[in-house]
Order: C-alpha cells, then structure tokens, then sequence
C-alpha cells in the first residue's frame, strides 16, 4: 500500500552507503508537471543556455522479430536460471538440504516474471546431458525464450563433421530454441585469439544454423572488451548474424560496451552480466573488494538502467543462485554474484566450505539484489524506447507511459528543471510512496519515479 507523506516532510530512503556520504539534490527529471483538476500535463523543460540534456528523444530499442515471450520481464533472462552447468551444486542441495534446486529456481524465475535462459551444446556431444535436459524441459514449462551457445573448438573450426553435428543439433532443438550463438568470449588466448579464423567459424556455422532453421537468428559470440579484436570481428562478421552479444562484470566494462553498441545496428544481447556481494577471493578477474548487499543490489539497477539506453536489448544476470567452486576455485567472483544464497557457507551438512560463514544466510535465502530486480522489472519490464535525459537519470517508455530511473552519485549534479506536486517514488527495493517533488533529494541509491 502507498505511503501518502505531507508535502512539508522531506522523504528520505535508507539508501546511502556506508562508506560515504553524499550531498543530494532536488530532483530535476528536464520535465514539469501542472496539476490541472485530477490529471496531469507534463511539458519539456530544458533551462536556457543548458547543455545538460543529453539524447532529444527516445532511443527505441532494436529488437528481434522473433521475440515470443509474453513475459513482463521479456528483455530480462539469466545464464543459467536452473543452477550452474554442472550439476554438482544440484546434487548438494538434494542431498544435503532436501531442495530441488531446479524446482526452487523455477518458482523464483516465475515470480521474477523474466523471459529468457542460456543453455549450452558442445561438439561433439549429440544430445543435452541429462541434467541440462532437465532444465531445457523447464524452461520449456515455464515459457522461457531459450538462447543457446554452440561451442566448436577452435581444433575444430575447419572439421565437416563439426557442421554435420551442429546441423543435427539446430534441427532438432529448433522448435523451442531460435536463438544459437556462434562460441563465447571468443578472442581469449585459447579461444579463437585470431579474429579471421574466428570469422571462418561464424560464416560455416551461420549458413548451417540457417540451413537447419531459417527463421532462427544468429548471434555472434560475445568477445572481451579488446576493442581492436571486435572491431575486425563486427566488420567482418555482421553480414553473418542477427544479433550480438557483449559481458559486463566490472565498472570499467560499460565504456567498452558503450562504443561496442555504438559500432552495431542489430539487436545486442548481454548474456552475461553481474556484481558481487561479500568478498571474492583469486585473480584479478575472479576476486574483488567487498560488497554489502545493498550494494550490488542497487548496482543491478544501475548497469541494467545504463546498458539498456546505452543499446542493449536483452539483458541476462549472470548468475541466478549463487554457482559454487566455478572452474575448481571456492570463493571466487561467481561464488558471489547470484542473487539467492546457494547454502555452502552457512550449513555443517557442508563443513562450511567458504571462508566467511557471514557472507550466506542459507540455501535459498533471497538477497537485496532479488528484490531489486523484481522492482526493475515490475516498473520497465516491457520497455518500448529509452532516453538518458542528463547523467543518472533516465526515462523508460513502458505501454505508453514514462518511468523514470534516477539517482545521485556525486554532489555535482545540474538541475534542469523542477517537478511540482505529488509523484510517486519507489526504493530499490520495491518500497513505494506519494510525495510531494519538492520534497524528495536523491542519493547514490536509485529510485523510480511515476508521475501519472
């Protein structure tokens, strides 16, 4: 139920961070608003002389034809909804906690409301493995879009018999999945380092998944952010696809992202998107600080909020329940970054394996960042076209209404005009309430902001 606040009050959400403090500022969405009887006319208002403002309209997004979802969250999807590809953490939780972890992910998806899973096929294996059967036949019972990574070794890329099996493959799976992604994170030192030779797998593997399905899309594989290797791989590779897919695990990848998106004029997927909470331990790239839950749930909201008007049309989190030992290594980066407590630091039935038992509060136990992307997703699920109006601030066309997504994180933000009467503002966490525009100040936390 709403909070109605009186006007004179100042509305406040427990939204600043515990390391620092900063000096909010009135909200100014470059709009305003006059109450006229019981409704609302709102009218475009960018003081003389600013330049603040940054897009003149709405960015529609690019998407694909073939987008069958009817989910609210249809531009929402996680890399692996059902648990990780493995099925070692499945079995922990059937053998030492009774749960279903397939069962229990399929619940929370569903009230999530997201559309999409990424499922794998790996040459020269001719079927799912069982367990990957069992979440593709999920999937399938909840209504999930499925996108698939097909991944043909680089030993393998001139080998026929390779393009026989993925054919067989596309064939058979092509009335459910209509997605198929050409290898991942390709241009690694063991993964198609070359951007010709990754190309030569593009152009077989494309003709064959048309061949096999013709109204399937393919998408290129996602690479890392080397801007001189997805350079050469977009301009020699896009006659060859439908769509594109880029990874965001770390601030400094959103630039990169940002003239990736900038380069390409086709759908844009981001298959593989996530931050942390607690501590991750290893290599640069599998450990990072710490991060409260608060946190990384309101950087969910953020990344999402940036990549969407940034060009991205499908966004995956990366992980769902948190995985467990990813490539042998406990407490690594994606140890951290699900958005479900996965049980293996908080229970004796598993010895405590982590080093922290603070930093889990039991299998299945939902995180801020749950909550925080099921707001997302209630407020700008179906999105049709999006605007950055000036810096933190952002506004979502969603069934012919503006929602707006801002925040403050810094004490430098520019006013561009003032709201004026009652709006209604909702937390990270999905708390609402009416206030009056005046009253409000922003913080690094972001809120959205209705006005009708």
């Amino acid at each position: 139920m709403n909070e109605m606040i009186s006007d004179k009050q100042n509305f406040f959400l427990s939204i600043h961070s515990s390391t620092k403090k900063i000096k909010c500022i009135t909200l100014a969405l470059g709009l305003s608003i006059f109450i006229t009887g019981s409704s609302y006319a709102t009218e475009s208002h960018t003081p003389s002389g600013s330049t603040s403002k940054i897009n003149e309209s709405p960015t529609s997004v690019r998407d694909l034809v073939s987008c069958t979802s009817g989910k609210k969250g249809k531009r929402f999807g996680f890399l692996d909804v059902y648990g990780q590809s493995r099925d070692s953490l499945y079995n922990i939780w059937k053998d030492k906690f009774g749960m279903d972890l397939i069962a229990e992910s399929s619940r929370m998806a569903n009230d999530l409301g997201i559309g999409w899973i990424r499922l794998s096929f790996w040459y020269p294996k001719n079927k799912l493995d069982s367990y990957s059967r069992k979440k593709y036949d999920q999937a399938v019972a909840d209504g999930l879009d499925i996108f698939a990574t097909i991944y043909i070794d680089e030993k393998d890329h001139l080998n026929e018999n390779a393009y026989v099996w993925l054919e067989t493959i596309v064939s058979e799976y092509s009335s459910k999945i209509k997605y198929w992604q050409v290898h991942n994170e390709v241009g690694k030192p063991n993964r198609y380092a070359q951007a010709d030779t990754y190309i030569e797998l593009l152009a077989r593997s494309s003709s064959t998944i048309k061949k096999a399905c013709p109204d399937c899309s393919v998408v290129m594989g996602s690479t890392l952010p080397n801007k001189n290797y997805y350079t050469l791989v977009i301009d020699k590779g896009d006659s060859y696809v439908d769509a594109y897919d880029f990874h965001i695990f770390f601030a400094e990848d959103m630039p990169s992202f940002k003239d990736f998106s900038s380069r390409v004029h086709k759908p844009i997927f981001i298959t593989e998107m996530a931050t942390h909470s607690g501590q991750p331990q290893g290599s640069r790239r599998m450990s990072a600080p710490y991060h409260s839950e608060r946190e990384q749930a309101q950087t969910l909201i953020k990344w999402y909020t940036q990549a969407f008007s940034s060009g991205a049309g499908y966004i995956f989190w990366s992980q769902f329940v948190e995985w467990f030992g990813f490539m042998g290594q406990i407490d690594g980066l994606f140890d951290f970054t699900g958005i479900v407590y996965n049980g293996m630091c908080d229970s004796p039935a598993t010895d405590n394996v982590c080093r922290d038992s603070n930093i889990d509060k039991g299998a299945g136990v939902k995180k801020e960042a749950y909550y925080s992307l099921k707001a997302l997703i209630s407020k700008i699920g179906n999105f049709s076209a999006v605007e950055q109006i000036a810096e933190w601030r952002y506004k979502f066309t969603v069934d012919g209404k503006s929602v707006y997504v801002v925040w403050c994180d810094s004490s430098s933000g520019r006013l561009l005009s003032e709201l004026r009467g009652p709006i209604k503002v909702t937390d990270y966490l999905g708390k609402e309430a009416t206030v009056q525009a005046d009253s409000l100040r922003l913080s690094e936390s972001p809120v959205f902001i209705e006005t009708d």
